[in-house]
């Protein structure tokens, strides 16, 4: 059984919270920045992180400083991945159901909610995720 690690490995990285995740320099700077509040700070470290503004807005700061979205290409999926030509169907599917999903993302309904609505385009990361765990 074979599965795409490195991609599963790139994923769990955007917001894993474990012991080390707190010492991270982008989490810690986050927190700082955003001057999150105790509450919205326990449920980030719970993996809470669609619950409140706060949570949403820790996500959003991680994968900006991270390099892996921004405002105006969201997650660039194209450049994400550098995969052997074992797992390039997967990877293929992948692409092609996360931009099915960020498709029907209409982003006027965001207003100037940029967290809200960079957490869809994250949601939509991890909802097609399984794609890519797959027996190959």
């Amino acid at each position: 059984m074979k599965f795409c690690t490195i991609a599963l490995l790139v994923l769990a990285s955007i917001v894993a919270v474990s012991s080390e995740a707190f010492t991270d320099g982008a989490v810690r700077k986050c927190k700082n920045l955003l001057r999150l509040s105790p509450g919205d700070w326990q449920l980030f470290a719970q993996s809470h992180y669609n619950d409140t503004p706060g949570t949403r807005c820790m996500v959003r700061c991680i994968v900006i400083l991270r390099g892996w979205y921004d405002d105006e290409t969201a997650i660039d999926i194209d450049s994400l991945f550098t995969t052997s030509k074992e797992f390039a169907s997967e990877v293929e599917e992948f692409k092609t159901a996360y931009k099915a999903c960020t498709a029907a993302i209409k982003p006027e309904e965001f207003g100037d909610d940029y967290c809200t609505k960079s957490t869809r385009f994250i949601d939509c990361f991890y909802d097609n995720i399984d794609i890519l765990a797959k027996e190959v």
